[in-house]
């Protein structure tokens, strides 16, 4: 059986590295792929929370192209269009549209499928915002709610890493590591914080990965995540002062188990993120954990139609009070229109709370809504 841990590893990390003994080149993608489709995001609170904050909301349109370049070689884009707004029970309203910045992503494979180099560019098209917006920015930017997007734009990154993949025993094992290095840019469109600068510091990224069959139709998946960076600074304008921000080491655990059942597939996920406590010369922010998992059953209900419903959870937890939980219950729908055209559709609502330090518990809904196209050459 071949490793197909590297394609995980690649999404994750990309990669540099030195290829096994003498292999044929093969790309890990050998074929035109477009991906685009529209997704949708809501969370309605009860009164409770800071600001009087009533819906948080984002729809966003992806553009992905996927484009082998010969033998073992292949060059991706990435970008979305989004539109996020924040209401309140005020009746006031704050929203921000406009284009992502867009990834660049070369990757070269070295042998058939084990070792792969990657080198990603980030370029700043994303749309910058005045400080007035800076309270949608921050809604969509929360790991506990998790939006298709939450970051509109940065500066200009160059990101290169390796990936590796290779058997032991029954065991596939892998291992990636990456490097980013983003240019300081401007994060402000408004005149009067032109002059608010901002200097990202380098992030370092290493990730482990172990997968192998278990009895009769069983698949385990294991991964681990490290990431490390250096001190960020920023330099004053009329609305902010200038300071420092040490963003916190991150730790991502990694489970899957899949089960074949008959034509079925039963499947259970679950990743663990864990910051450490932050450093900052203003509003340091404590150390957090956030648990979510996710069980689904997919049935073949025809040779192009597969349903998938599921079940998950999320547990949000700060150090410092107790930070929020989402149930959620949905479906997955996948349908093969033609032999190199695809749709994919989700639909998930559940119910939940966050609690708030200042004004204490609210009650939330999410509805998520996801349609996405892919085409094959």
């Amino acid at each position: 059986m071949r490793t197909r841990l590297l394609p995980l590893l690649v999404a994750t990390l990309g990669g540099v590295a030195l290829p096994p003994a003498a292999a044929q080149n093969v790309a890990l993608y050998d074929h035109w792929n477009g991906l685009t489709g529209f997704l949708y995001q809501n969370y309605s609170f009860d009164q409770g929370l800071l600001n009087g904050v009533k819906t948080s909301a984002q729809w966003a349109v992806p553009v992905v192209v996927v484009a082998p370049l010969g033998r073992g070689m292949s060059l991706d884009l990435t970008t979305n269009y989004a539109h996020s707004t924040v209401s309140l029970y005020s009746g006031q309203s704050q929203s921000l549209s406009g284009f992502t910045d867009t990834q660049l992503r070369w990757l070269y494979t070295l042998g058939r499928d084990r070792a792969v180099t990657s080198l990603s560019v980030n370029l700043p098209t994303g749309v910058h915002f005045p400080a007035s917006d800076l309270s949608v920015s921050g809604s969509v930017g929360s790991n506990f709610l998790s939006y298709p997007v939450t970051n509109y734009g940065t500066g200009f990154g160059v990101t290169g890493g390796a990936a590796y993949a290779a058997r032991a025993g029954s065991w596939n094992l892998g291992l990636a590591g990456s490097l980013r290095y983003l240019a300081t840019y401007k994060p402000f469109s408004d005149s009067a914080n032109q002059a608010f600068k901002y200097t990202p510091g380098m992030e370092g990224r290493i990730r482990g990965g172990a997968d192998r069959l278990i009895g009769q139709g069983g698949h385990l998946v294991l991964g681990l995540t490290y990431s490390t960076f250096s001190t960020d600074t920023y330099a004053g304008s009329v609305s902010f002062t200038g300071g420092w921000y040490d963003p916190g080491s991150r730790f991502i655990g990694e489970l899957g188990y899949a089960h074949l059942l008959g034509k079925n597939t039963l499947t259970f996920a679950a990743w663990d993120y864990y910051r450490l406590a932050s450093g900052a010369s203003v509003n340091a922010p404590p150390k957090e954990n956030i648990f979510d998992s996710e069980l689904r059953f997919g049935w073949r209900a025809t040779t192009k139609l597969q349903l998938e419903p599921l079940v998950g959870f999320r547990q949000w937890s700060p150090a410092d009070y107790r930070g929020g939980r989402l149930y959620t219950v949905g479906a997955n729908a996948r349908y093969a229109f033609a032999e190199r055209f695809s749709g994919q559709m989700t639909a998930r609502y559940g119910p939940g709370w966050v609690y708030d330090p200042t004004f204490g518990r609210a009650d939330l809904h999410s509805t998520t809504l996801y349609l996405l196209l892919r085409y094959q050459y």
